[in-house]
């Protein structure tokens, strides 16, 4: 049996990082959520195994969400990143090297939806 995507989840929005959550989960993925960019890099260093990441640009921290996708391209090329952003155009996103960016506000069920075009791409290319 196949498991369930790993989705690491990047939203410092409380009410957007719950309503992601749930319409993730629903879609059947394993959400791991974090707050800022820094605890999202700090779950690609513990090794979990994540298929693919959804982060918002900017959140509290040292770090940023492009960052973090900069980071995480370096650690896993062919690794999934969807950038969420209201302050950010989407030549800024391509520079990080993500393969998708939406511009907020975005429904999560727009959210869903392309995460789940990249991962049947990223399965496609495997």
């Amino acid at each position: 049996m196949e498991r369930s995507a790993t989705v690491l989840l990047v939203e410092d929005e409380p009410l957007v990082r719950l309503d992601l959550e749930e319409t993730l989960r629903e879609a059947g993925y394993v959400v791991v959520a974090c707050t800022t960019a820094e605890e999202g890099r700090d779950v690609l260093r513990s090794g979990l195994p994540v298929d693919a990441i959804v982060t918002d640009v900017r959140t509290p921290g040292a770090i940023d969400g492009l960052e973090l996708a900069r980071e995480a391209r370096d650690r896993a090329a062919a690794l999934p990143i969807l950038v969420l952003s209201g302050h950010l155009e989407p030549a800024a996103a391509a520079a990080a090297r993500v393969d998708a960016f939406l511009a907020k506000p975005v429904s999560s069920d727009a959210v869903r939806a392309r995460l789940e075009r990249l991962l049947e791409t990223d399965r496609s290319q495997a």
